[in-house]
């Protein structure tokens, strides 16, 4: 599968400049973190356009900066705010669109939100039609203390949704909620669209592939078991790795084992 990297690993570094950071690696591949609204339309948008085109980068998912709110504003029992912030992710489907991104992701509601499993999945099932009429699809990534971070509930959500069940696979935020990312990639491999990798230790959850003791041949093979067309995104936090230059060594480790 071809390897790309997120322009969160750069974070707080401006998106436009991170997308350029990658592109001076070297990276054709990337997944865009958008960090504020303003970066969604007008000069900035115009100036990540710029930065994308000049490296002759290809954008595979989008990350939404109020993936934090997600909770309050599309899962909480007041149905307005739902309606009003359906309507704000238009922008990141419009902004998808425009930048030929296919995937966004969406990390759901903290567990500690009393919203019902089919509450959650008929609001996910609206954010999903949302996103199909720009031609981007919207799919729950597991993160920790989420009610996504479950593979119980991921299993109800599977099959409450059917074909709109579209995940992208953590493989940190599978360490870090304490499941074996193996046997979670396995168990979702069919609706798996899109990975974001990173190594991990016994004394650290998120650093740099091929720096840690995970076994990426084995998750390549689960991938490949199950037809994967997605990428495999390096998703790293800037405390994940010494310098830059490591991003670029864990792509060419993970091709280097034939991931």
């Amino acid at each position: 599968m071809k390897i790309g990297a997120s322009s969160a690993c750069f974070y707080p570094l401006e998106t436009e400049k991170s997308i350029k950071a990658l592109g001076e690696l070297g990276f054709d591949l990337a997944e865009i973190f958008i960090n504020a609204e303003c970066e969604l339309s007008g000069k900035l948008f115009e100036e990540i356009t710029s930065a994308v085109d000049c490296y002759g980068i290809s954008l595979t998912s989008m990350h939404p900066f109020t993936s934090f709110a997600e909770s309050n504003m599309l899962f909480s029992a007041y149905e307005r705010r739902f309606t009003d912030f359906l309507e704000f992710c238009k922008k990141y489907f419009e902004a998808a669109s425009k930048l030929g991104i296919r995937i966004v992701v969406i990390h759901g509601c903290k567990k500690r939100y009393p919203i019902t499993d089919e509450e959650y999945f008929e609001r996910f099932k609206k954010l999903c039609d949302t996103a199909s009429e720009f031609g981007v699809v919207t799919a729950q990534e597991n993160v920790v203390d989420y009610k996504s971070e479950s593979p119980e509930f991921l299993e109800k959500m599977r099959s409450a949704l059917e074909k709109d069940f579209k995940m992208v696979f953590d493989v940190k935020q599978s360490v870090r909620a304490g499941f074996d990312p193996l046997a979670f990639a396995e168990q979702f491999a069919g609706n798996i669209i899109h990975l974001h990798l990173s190594d991990h230790t016994p004394q650290q959850n998120c650093i740099a592939p091929g720096k840690g003791n995970f076994d990426f041949s084995a998750l390549s093979s689960i991938m490949k078991k199950a037809d994967y067309k997605g990428a495999g995104i390096i998703e790293l936090y800037s405390n994940g790795y010494d310098s830059p230059e490591e991003i670029l060594q864990s792509k060419i480790y993970l091709q280097n084992i034939g991931f």
